[in-house]
């Protein structure tokens, strides 16, 4: 993912967007205090992200809470990684992704294959990872990976902890290669209370729950599939068992 416009959120602004997908609709006076309490976020510019995430359906307005309004904000049919593109770029990001195998999504830049990932990385200052862990992924956040971003870039990691080499990342921190980090997940959990994570500013932690089941979007999802499978109709999201995912 790329960040251009000085109007986009900052890094900082992006790690408090993290910690809203992995808690769901929050009420726009948390937020709020959340953001203003942030120093490295001028409270314009909290503001301004703010309101444009309450007028894109992205936080759930105080006066629905009170009405006990909850609207899922993961369509049925999207994956992890579609709905995280979709939901930056109506922030105004422009969004690159990269995969093993060829994508078209409209609106996204996506690359392909490993001799794409150099030109990616390097124009990439948030990079957000939401890949599949197998053998081939397995430890792929290493000191070479990270040393290929643009300076000061930022990691949020919501897919598995074993992505990352945990004591690159923190050298890539600490050496200002990576302005932080925010995980929700590690590769031992709970997060031992000891782990040098815990007491890195620069590094926001989540408890592993960026990605919330709702009962009544599964409901309806495997209700479809059900129906499909009874018609001999295509179904989507099936794994791969041989590629793992």
């Amino acid at each position: 993912m790329k960040q251009d416009s000085k109007s986009n959120p900052t890094p900082a602004e992006l790690a408090i967007l993290q910690v809203l997908w992995s808690r769901g609709p929050s009420t726009v006076r948390e937020i709020h205090e959340v953001l203003a309490r942030e120093k490295d976020v001028g409270y314009t510019s909290a503001l301004k992200f703010l309101q444009i995430m309450t007028a894109k359906g992205l936080v759930t307005r105080t006066e629905d809470q009170r009405a006990h309004v909850y609207s899922a904000q993961q369509p049925a049919e999207k994956t992890k990684q579609q709905f995280a593109a979709d939901v930056l770029k109506r922030l105004g990001f422009r969004v690159a992704g990269w995969s093993r195998s060829p994508k078209a999504i409209d609106g996204i830049d996506c690359r392909t294959g490993t001799d794409a990932l150099p030109d990616f990385l390097s124009g990439t200052r948030v990079l957000v990872n939401v890949l599949p862990l197998t053998a081939d992924t397995e430890n792929v956040i290493d000191a070479k990976l990270l040393a290929q971003l643009a300076p000061g870039a930022f990691l949020v990691n919501v897919a598995r902890g074993k992505h990352v080499v945990e004591d690159d990342l923190l050298a890539a921190v600490r050496s200002g290669q990576l302005a932080g980090a925010a995980l929700d997940v590690f590769r031992k959990e709970p997060l031992p209370a000891d782990h040098p994570f815990w007491t890195e500013p620069r590094i926001h932690i989540t408890p592993h729950i960026s990605a919330l089941t709702l009962r009544e979007v599964s409901i309806a999802q495997i209700a479809r599939k059900i129906r499909a499978l009874e018609a001999g109709e295509p179904i989507v999201g099936i794994v791969d068992l041989q590629r793992g995912y």
